[in-house]
């Protein structure tokens, strides 16, 4: 399922490169098709992650990018879930399950 994805720069807490930051980038995504003005984002989440100080031999550029290839992997990981929730939520084992507890619930 492809998903239109926004990435944007929420925040950046800490003094600088060299005490240690925190970075912040928030995630949101929308099914394809929907206009994200209108419509409300079916992922909708920040993602902090820490840039390490004080490590020889490394420049701060280096720093950054190792943190932000973990805040990465944390997005595509949440997308990942999003997307196999999906296909779970679609199937005909779970919509059998959702009919039966509907035809046996006593009102």
């Amino acid at each position: 399922m492809a998903l239109q994805i926004e990435v944007k720069s929420i925040s950046v807490t800490g003094s600088s490169i060299s005490t240690g930051l925190i970075i912040t980038f928030g995630l949101k995504c929308w099914l394809e098709g929907a206009d994200p003005i209108i419509d409300d984002p079916v992922i909708n989440q920040p993602f902090p992650g820490y840039v390490k100080t004080g490590i020889p031999g490394k420049t701060a550029e280096e720093l950054l990018t190792e943190a932000v290839k973990i805040i990465k992997t944390r997005m595509q990981n949440c997308i990942d879930k999003y997307n196999r929730e999906q296909v779970l939520l679609a199937s005909t084992m779970l919509e059998t399950a959702r009919a039966w507890l509907e035809t046996n619930m006593e009102g």
